[in-house]
């Protein structure tokens, strides 16, 4: 059964992602760099409420420059991402930027497949 849809789920994500992943960069305000001063087991509380929205932190990094975090997160769609970044942002502790990604593998396999079809039309093309 597991194997059906897994073949199935490989026809809807030929990228080889089930579950799409996202980049969080976070900048902490003024606000949010006192709460962490003051409780750094604040950081995994936030990680275990963006749960609560359906999404789920799989690494995360303190960083230095200009982004104090990068997280690394899988979200069902963008709607769950937009809202975590929406909830936190507005607690005015944080700034998120979220970009979604994509393995490597999977880009460089859409390539060659976006490839092969241009191929294929430029072939049909010439009959």
């Amino acid at each position: 059964m597991y194997g059906k849809i897994k073949i199935f789920l490989a026809h809807l994500f030929p990228w080889g992602n089930v579950v799409p992943v996202y980049i969080l960069l976070s900048k902490l305000t003024s606000e949010g760099r006192k709460t962490i001063k003051a409780r750094p087991e604040r950081i995994k509380e936030v990680d275990k409420e963006i749960e609560a929205f359906g999404a789920k932190v799989i690494e995360q990094f303190a960083v230095l420059g200009c982004y104090d975090f990068v997280n690394v997160v899988e979200a069902p769609n963008n709607e769950a991402i937009t809202q975590v970044s929406i909830e936190l942002g507005s607690r005015g502790t944080v700034e998120i930027t979220s970009m979604p990604a994509m393995p490597i593998d999977s880009f460089i396999s859409m390539i060659r497949n976006a490839s092969s079809q241009e191929e294929h039309k430029s072939f049909m093309n010439r009959m």
